[in-house]
């Protein structure tokens, strides 16, 4: 091998790991930055002090406002994690097993390929008092006054939803798509009944899917922003938007920086879950 080659050969791989890692160094960078500011506070004139400490932190864990909106924050996304899943798993299922699963699959990722702002101001379309629901209710006679689903817990619920949607749905597909139907006859040819043999065999094997699904849509909801101040009205409070608003409106940078850490904390603590309950079902294995 000559010099070039030599040096050729270490000198891709080299790149390549460099090219790899440049984002999670960026995200480094700036996450130091942050958890740097988190440990300030503001100063008379605008600034940061020089002094750190962990006031910022407790203020964040001791004022029920913060507990408040953390707490409804969890409360939203494990609510639209669970009926994503629940709604997901028959549409990943019909993907996999049916012959236009190509089609269905299409029409799922649709959706994604439209601004979530614009998916956002769709909704409110729909769900506003003067929207299609509620024209279709008074029309028909069934209520004589519009619903109040917007501005709402409920409508930033279904909006997210909606936008979490293919990323529960995807990773149950692949899943599903990885399982030997051999296994799946030959629980049939046991004895077993479809449900049966679907909760013994399809269920299980699809367990990573769910997971990862799952893990997906969790994080998506908890980080989410633009579904809650659009469709929340400003009356559905999330961690996001206490950010923004500590970040934008009242120029506390250090308050915002400690809610981003323990934010970035919160989807790290759920990243380990997901690598614990893998491990119990033998995704590593």
């Amino acid at each position: 091998m000559s010099l070039r080659q030599t040096i050729g050969s270490h000198l891709w791989p080299t790149l390549l790991a460099v090219v790899s890692s440049a984002p999670f160094l960026l995200f480094l960078a700036a996450f130091s930055i942050v958890a740097r500011y988190s440990l300030s506070s503001p100063d008379s004139v605008g600034g940061l002090n020089v002094e750190m400490g962990l006031e910022n932190y407790q203020r964040v864990f001791s004022d029920a406002y913060y507990l408040k909106i953390f707490g409804n924050t969890i409360k939203i996304s494990l609510l639209v994690t669970g009926l994503a899943l629940v709604l997901g798993y028959p549409v990943a299922y019909a993907i996999a097993t049916s012959r236009i699963g190509d089609v269905l699959l299409f029409l799922v990722v649709l959706p994604m390929l439209a601004d979530i702002l614009v998916r956002a101001y769709g909704w409110i379309v729909i769900l506003a008092s003067g929207g299609v629901i509620n024209s279709v209710l008074v029309g028909s006679g069934l209520t004589t006054t519009p619903l109040r689903m917007f501005p709402s817990e409920f409508a930033v619920s279904v909006a997210l939803l909606h936008e979490v949607m293919p990323f529960a749905i995807l990773p149950i597909v692949a899943s599903l798509r990885q399982i030997n139907p051999n296994l799946r006859e030959a629980a049939l040819l046991l004895y077993a009944n479809e449900w049966r043999a679907f909760l013994a065999v399809t269920l299980p094997l699809s367990m990573p899917g769910i997971l990862s699904g799952s893990l997906l849509t969790l994080a998506m909801c908890i980080s989410t922003f633009a579904v809650p101040l659009l469709l929340g009205g400003g009356t559905v409070q999330m961690v996001s938007m206490a950010i923004a608003e500590q970040m934008t409106v009242t120029l506390n940078w250090p308050l915002g920086s400690a809610l981003v850490i323990v934010l970035v904390a919160l989807v790290l603590a759920l990243t380990y879950a997901y690598s614990v309950a893998t491990r119990r079902v033998g995704v590593d294995k």
